[in-house]
């Protein structure tokens, strides 16, 4: 330092201002040239570790896919039991409609048994047993499975069938040795109902319980059978709460970091932080009409006057905050899930019906599964049906149980209802004159031979145009016959903190817990790397 102290005291004042703004320059290109390779050279990359809190409203009940109809037990179901896409080795298609299935070599339950082509077979044939009553039977009705080999499945289909290797990839397998012998009924009382055994990233570590006995919240970890790519979260809660107001306190505390909504959070301010993501979702909700139940629909002019009485426009802005799709027949798909269409309303011509007619003493009973927009959804209707000469219009709410009750045995005169499209194109399972009574959702016991031969074609060609084409003439034969009141599709909603990376918002959804299909590509931590060339 001392030779650089004598050469500084010799410089003169205008020399050492030189020094300085050389030294100056010299710091700042490199400083600039540090910037620059950080800006250039080097990316934010996820890395694993870190943990995520969810939040949904209700409680696990059996969390089994095979049953799972709530959204918390499908919730728990796809973080726990993962999608037989990550258990595929191969899939061929062998001549005259059948499938070949080959497993991974070296699989396992997270309780570290083996996870066999057994396994495939009693998830299938349980599936397609109605008496277990699961949503996943009419993607599965008719198809034969047999086991060929322990890690080999063969798939027999009964007629040409396009879709079905997506419904394939989304199963998701449950173990025989934990569920076999179990029926529904008994289904609750298994320790597996809460306690689940999968091959999904997560596994059960801890579950909470309220002084009730009701679940509180489970607490994931990683699962080190999972065949997949490994998560970059270390852990995963699930938090459950009664209502929406004590789940929004929670987020707003950061109890919870993320959570769903079939309504915007946002509109009336309640939700004050995070990202409030928008998703479509291939569901429709629609007023289907059991001419059998009350003969005065038999009436076509009657079911025409009802569906112009029914203001679309005023659910969407009165329910929703404009947040969601008028819809005007059973296709709900691409651009039909953002752009709206024509709303049919017009009570001047649904009033000139009854005034020339006489229904003057008819009464509709309309079955409503008791959530909040639905039934919201049915009081707008009693009001302008009663408005424009219906007599009576009752409102029946029920219970999820109460519901399927209904649906089984027939007992509705209208029911308003939700129908989820996992293919989205693919009306069979709810238009097809096959699918009329249970365990069919065929619940406008809809039949026309026009109409099951477009379904049929639709199903047998893997041409888009095609399906499309043949779609737009199967909406025309479905609303010229006025079987049902075409209402609107919603989005969902997933309000997050924004520290999460890694989430799927443009994928479209068929149910809310379809969210978490790609959490083990979830991250909440990143850090700077040098780019790969």
């Amino acid at each position: 330092m001392r030779p650089i102290r004598t050469i500084f005291t010799h410089l003169s004042k205008h020399e050492r201002i030189a020094l300085f703004f050389f030294v100056f320059l010299l710091a700042a290109g490199a400083a600039g040239g540090i910037t620059d390779f950080i800006n250039t050279g080097t990316e934010l990359a996820p890395v694993r570790g870190g943990s995520w809190a969810e939040g949904i409203v209700g409680a696990p009940s059996i969390v089994n896919p095979v049953f799972s109809s709530s959204e918390a037990d499908q919730a728990l179901s796809l973080l726990v039991y993962g999608s037989f896409d990550r258990l595929l080795d191969a899939l061929e298609e062998e001549q005259g409609g059948a499938y070949v299935a080959t497993l991974k070599e070296n699989l396992f339950w997270s309780d570290g048994k083996p996870l066999t082509a057994d396994d495939v077979v009693w998830t299938v044939e349980a599936i397609q047993n109605p008496d277990m009553r699961s949503p996943l039977f009419k993607n599965w009705q008719g198809i034969g499975v047999e086991r060929l080999r322990e890690l080999q499945v063969k798939f027999t289909l009964p007629s040409p069938y396009v879709f079905f290797k997506d419904n394939l990839r989304r199963l998701q397998i449950v173990p025989k040795h934990a569920w076999d012998g179990v029926s529904r009924d008994s289904a609750r009382f298994s320790r597996y109902s809460l306690e689940p055994v999968g091959s999904g990233p997560f596994k059960v570590k801890r579950i909470a319980r309220h002084q009730d006995g009701s679940v509180e919240s489970y607490r994931l970890e990683q699962n080190p059978y999972f065949p997949g790519e490994k998560p970059y979260l270390k852990s995963f809660s699930v938090n459950f709460y009664k209502d929406e107001r004590t789940l929004l306190k929670a987020f707003h505390a950061g109890t919870i970091y993320g959570f769903g909504s079939a309504l915007p959070p946002d509109d009336d301010g309640s939700v004050s932080r995070g990202t409030v993501e928008k998703m479509p979702m291939s569901r429709y909700y629609a007023v289907f009409w059991n001419a059998g139940k009350n003969p005065a629909l038999k009436d076509k002019d009657l079911r025409l006057a009802l569906d112009r009485a029914a203001p679309r426009t005023e659910m969407k802005e009165k329910i929703f905050g404009g947040n969601a799709t008028i819809i005007e027949g059973p296709a709900v798909y691409g651009d039909r899930l953002l752009s709206d269409a024509r709303d049919a309303f017009d009570l001047a011509a649904a009033k000139e019906f009854f005034a020339v007619s006489d229904e003057e003493d008819t009464t509709i009973t309309l079955t409503v599964p008791a959530a909040g927009f639905l039934t919201e959804t049915a009081e707008i209707l009693k009001k302008r049906w009663e408005e424009i000469g219906i007599r009576e219009v009752a409102i029946r709410a029920l219970s999820p149980d109460e519901v399927f009750e209904a649906v089984r045995s027939d007992d509705y005169e209208a029911i308003l209802f939700g129908n989820i499209l996992e293919n989205p194109r693919d009306l069979f399972s709810f238009w097809h004159s096959s699918q009329r009574g249970y365990p069919g959702l065929n619940l406008a016991h809809y039949a026309s031979p026009e109409a099951d031969a477009l379904m049929e074609e639709i199903r047998g060609t893997g041409n888009e145009e095609t399906q499309n084409a043949k779609l737009q003439s199967l909406e025309l034969i479905i609303a010229g016959n006025s079987p049902a009141i075409f209402l609107y599709s919603v989005p969902f909603f997933y309000v997050h903190e924004e520290r999460l990376g890694g989430f799927d918002v443009s994928r479209v959804v068929s149910a809310p817990a379809d969210r978490f299909r790609n959490v083990s590509e979830w991250y909440v931590i990143r850090e700077r790397v040098i780019k790969s060339k």
